[in-house]
């Protein structure tokens, strides 16, 4: 979801004014300007078993394993064509392989 999205039917406009700003850095503005921590009422919210709590696991150990990987994760989601996607409403099957049997004859001598 982009920083800025328009549903789908024009009458409501979705705002994530910190998309790009991390945990870490929000958790270091917090500390420096001595802001309350505000606490979820989320009966669930601190439950480690959700899948949630789980891909941020993986992400933390993906990123010490390969730093800069979460910022590259990001980064791949712009710029992104339709004809890269593979959601069949916008490529139908019998088109891409259309398309890949041309590249295919394209590419030989």
């Amino acid at each position: 979801m982009p920083a800025r999205l328009l549903s789908d039917d024009g009458s409501h406009v979705v705002i994530r004014p910190l998309v790009y700003v991390t945990e870490a850095e929000a958790r270091q503005y917090t500390r420096e300007r001595g802001l309350p921590i505000v606490g979820c009422c989320c009966p669930v919210c601190g439950d480690l078993s959700l899948k949630r709590q789980r891909v941020k696991r993986l992400l933390a150990e993906l990123e010490v394993e390969h730093p800069g990987v979460k910022r590259s994760m990001l980064k791949a989601l712009f710029n992104v064509a339709p004809r890269h996607l593979l959601d069949t409403r916008l490529n139908a099957p019998a088109a891409l392989r259309a398309r890949a049997i041309r590249v295919e004859e394209s590419a030989r001598p």
